[in-house]
């Protein structure tokens, strides 16, 4: 059963969020990004299509307005079987002018891309290096660091005095907020 929400109920939040991370914990990578993750806690406008039980979606489209693109998830239980295909064909039906994202170049998002009709037009790379290659340089001689207590940070750096009531304007005259 294909189902469009917006927005969602709390049920329909947490199956949402339990799918994300059996995705992400397969793939190795989120099927959505920080935006989409807003909208499903309705923080952001967004719509939504489910395949499945309300309870226990098995695939989903997330309709990010706010970057006006499609976001593709399917629980790796039931991808071959269609799902993906069905839910983007519906989703670029009632928003052809969105953008598809896919995170990672999974196998079968390739295939899904070239049923859809998309084609690539970016790639994001991502990189990293280990942290422990990293060289930290030496503090210079003679110097180093101590914690200091708030109070007696304040002898070292002086907060800025509060404004006198005579705010003076550049142009010499009293400025409109100190007249009051």
């Amino acid at each position: 059963m294909l189902v469009n929400l917006s927005p969602l109920t709390e049920t329909m939040r947490d199956a949402l969020r339990r799918l994300v991370e059996q995705i992400a914990e397969h793939d190795g990578i989120s099927p959505v990004n920080e935006s989409a993750l807003l909208g499903i806690e309705g923080l952001r406008d967004a719509d939504f299509f489910f395949m499945g039980l309300r309870s226990d979606p098995y695939g989903f489209v997330v309709v990010d307005e706010r970057d006006k693109t499609l976001l593709v998830g399917v629980h790796p239980g039931h991808r071959g079987d269609g799902v993906a295909t069905e839910l983007l064909a519906e989703a670029l039906a009632n928003y052809p002018g969105y953008s598809v994202w896919a995170f990672g170049t999974l196998p079968g998002a390739t295939e899904l891309a070239t049923r859809a009709g998309l084609t690539p037009v970016r790639a994001l790379l991502r990189m990293e290096r280990p942290l422990g290659a990293i060289a930290v340089p030496a503090a210079p001689r003679g110097t180093g660091s101590r914690r200091t207590a708030p109070s007696s940070a304040s002898r070292w750096w002086p907060s800025t005095p509060p404004p006198s009531r005579t705010t003076r304007s550049r142009a010499g005259s009293p400025s409109p907020s100190s007249t009051s």
